[in-house]
């Protein structure tokens, strides 16, 4: 079994600083010592996000309707077991994406051109949107600040239809625009490190495409065009600051 790849970079980062890291698992899951203390890594799952946050950021409808309650830009989307609903949505918004209301990466997620295919979904674990043609940006976020942007370009494979190049943007490339929203975000779903997916369509016009409490580092570190991100060092600093707890020696 694959190492998860952000796993690895942390791991990394921890071996340069001395802290002699242990695998515990095959998939990513390893521990090392610091001040007396334990700390466990696992990817970026683990460090001080507050839960309900977290449970927000990664609930798809849960996230549209935040969106929609504080007026930002909202991909239009449907969440309902009612046909005559769905199909009045699809005859609005058509083609639309498909996607598991509690999916991660691009799992089940499909795009519907016909109506026809609506119903072969489990209406109660999936959610509608409309589907945008351009390009996709990432805004990562360190504790409410901008610390990296990536742009997205659709380049589809006939396996992987969701393939895309990334591409690190240097921070004078930076979309004003899309960080004054995702510092807005922050302040509304307020996590150690979050990550804000846009899309811009045809028109220049942003949509918030997505929200991300758990971010993966890699991509960031290993882009197809800009300079390199790692992010692991300031990562690790968060997880152990999340984890450390005094011991009676130093209390």
């Amino acid at each position: 079994m694959i190492k998860a790849p952000s796993s690895v970079l942390l791991f990394e980062e921890a071996e340069k600083r001395g802290y002699h890291p242990s695998w515990k698992t095959p998939y990513g899951f390893f521990t090392f010592n610091t001040h007396g203390k334990t700390i466990y890594v696992y990817q970026t799952k683990n460090f001080g996000n507050n839960q309900l946050c977290a449970w927000l950021t990664s609930d798809k409808y849960a996230t549209r309707e935040v969106l929609a309650a504080n007026r930002l830009p909202n991909i239009p989307y449907c969440y309902s077991k009612n046909k005559n609903t769905l199909n009045a949505f699809f005859d609005t918004h058509h083609p639309l994406v498909v996607k598991p209301v509690l999916g991660e990466m691009a799992k089940g997620v499909v795009l519907v051109e016909r109506k026809e295919s609506i119903p072969t979904f489990d209406l109660e674990k999936t959610i509608f949107e409309k589907y945008i043609d351009g390009d996709e940006y990432r805004v990562m976020l360190i504790r409410g600040e901008v610390v990296a942007m990536q742009r997205k370009q659709l380049r589809p494979t006939k396996d992987h239809p969701w393939n895309k190049k990334r591409m690190n943007l240097d921070e004078k490339e930076w979309d004003v625009k899309m960080v004054q929203l995702s510092k807005t975000i922050y302040l509304l779903v307020p996590q150690e490190l979050l990550a804000v997916d846009f899309i811009q369509d045809g028109n220049g016009e942003r949509w918030i495409l997505e929200l991300n409490s758990m971010p993966g580092l890699w991509s960031l570190a290993n882009p197809h065009e800009g300079t390199p991100i790692n992010l692991a060092p300031k990562v690790l600093d968060l997880i152990i600051e999340s984890q450390r707890i005094p011991s009676l020696r130093e209390s």
